[in-house]
């Protein structure tokens, strides 16, 4: 905390100097100055979190007199606004103060300039792979209360993420939890987190005690639930296409950007965030989930198994998911060997499982990214207590057909098997 306090300081001192050019170019009086951060460090609950520790940036904005009629509406120099802006506002809010139409289709709202528009009712974050670690969230705020949605309802806010822990913050605090040394409160961003979560961020600023299932705040979840699903309908977002079939749709030569692979997934399952996630009729409906055409559905059928309450359910369809190490579709598999080994109790299954997620961690031979859903589920199944034959060491760690930004994600990842 303290190298991150001197980091602001210097950021602070970078700025005036900039702002001191100005000056001495004769120029402050003709510039409209923004001056934002980014999600701040890779310590914990800050940069990657999707919860409004994570989101809330600080803003800053100067309109000198010469400008103040494209200022945002209510400005005063030294004032505050509530209005809840995001990056996303950026594009549209330049092009508004420059004098250039919008677009319709951006996505974000112009906060200022002669385009600007009434404040939104929402404001929206998401969070996905971080690194070598997958992972899929999404969240809304109305500005009082903020709403986050855990898609991968095994894994924890906390996963090992190598750059969050050379922070020394992140080192001890996850030892200490690893250690037994911790509280209920304290524990939570270690423990897999649950599908829903809801925080009052008037009462509740650093967003502790978890309201979703408050009979009091049932409606609140509703309406932000309700607006999020909408949300993701309209930008056709990607959450429910997991990375690897991306890659493959990219790759594959057949004009499939992620735009038409979204509207391919609500074309499918126009209700994917209202039920395919939902743990109501699974046992009746996961027989025809499991063969669906649209694979997505399938992965996102056994990952809401990999979790489901009822072990009756499990057991009763355990052939099926055996049945679906074979699916055509690569990432399938690994969810049903990462289900599979998760949940059974013969040891032939659980050996089959590893052996499944051995051969899609293969590199080469396997798209990265699936390789890296594979080495993920294998850490997964050693934690719960497989024991990972030696052959795990011998698979390839880095290879000249990796991207060096991405070099380092095999490694980590077969380091800790």
């Amino acid at each position: 905390w303290a190298q991150y306090y001197d980091r602001l300081t210097l950021a602070d001192a970078f700025f005036a100097e900039k702002l001191k050019e100005l000056e001495d170019a004769g120029l402050a009086e003709d510039t409209i100055v923004r001056y934002w951060a980014d999600h701040g460090s890779g310590m914990p609950r800050s940069k990657r979190y999707p919860g409004w520790s994570g989101l809330h940036v600080p803003l800053i904005v100067y309109f000198p007199e010469k400008w103040k009629h494209l200022a945002p509406k209510g400005y005063e120099t030294g004032g505050s606004s509530d209005r809840l802006v995001g990056f996303i506002d950026f594009p549209a809010t330049l092009l508004s103060l420059a004098g250039v139409t919008i677009p319709d289709y951006y996505q974000g709202k112009a906060f200022a300039g002669e385009q600007q528009t009434a404040d939104p009712e929402y404001s929206y974050g998401f969070r996905g792979r971080m690194d070598e670690r997958p992972d899929s969230c999404r969240s809304i705020t109305d500005g009082r209360y903020i709403y986050i949605r855990n898609h991968y309802t095994h894994l924890p806010h906390g996963q090992y993420v190598l750059y969050q822990q050379r922070t020394p913050t992140t080192a001890v605090w996850n030892q200490m939890f690893e250690d037994g040394e911790l509280n209920e409160v304290q524990s939570v961003f270690w423990q897999p987190h649950p599908r829903e979560e809801l925080f009052d961020l008037q009462e509740d600023p650093h967003e502790v005690n978890n309201l979703a299932k408050s009979s009091l705040h049932r409606n609140i979840k509703a309406r932000l639930s309700k607006a999020l699903d909408q949300h993701m309908i309209d930008t056709v977002d990607l959450a429910f296409i997991p990375e690897p079939l991306l890659q493959k749709y990219a790759k594959m030569g057949e004009g499939i950007s992620p735009v038409a692979a979204g509207r391919e997934m609500v074309k499918h399952a126009p209700d994917f965030g209202v039920s395919i996630l939902k743990e109501r009729n699974l046992g009746q409906e996961l027989p025809g989930r499991l063969k669906h055409p649209y694979s997505p559905v399938r992965y996102w059928t056994i990952m809401q198994l990999l979790n489901y309450k009822d072990p009756s359910v499990y057991a009763y369809h355990e052939h099926l998911i055996v049945g679906a190490l074979e699916d055509p579709e690569p990432i399938v598999a690994v969810a049903a060997a990462e289900c599979l080994g998760t949940r059974t109790s013969r040891k032939a299954h659980k050996d089959k499982a590893v052996e499944t997620l051995i051969k899609y961690a293969t590199f080469p031979g396997n798209e990265l990214f699936l390789t890296v859903y594979a080495l993920n589920a294998l850490e997964h199944l050693k934690d719960k207590g497989i024991e990972l034959p030696d052959t795990v060491h011998e698979l390839v760690e880095k290879h000249p057909d990796i991207p060096a930004v991405f070099d380092y994600y095999r490694p980590q990842l077969i380091e800790r098997l």
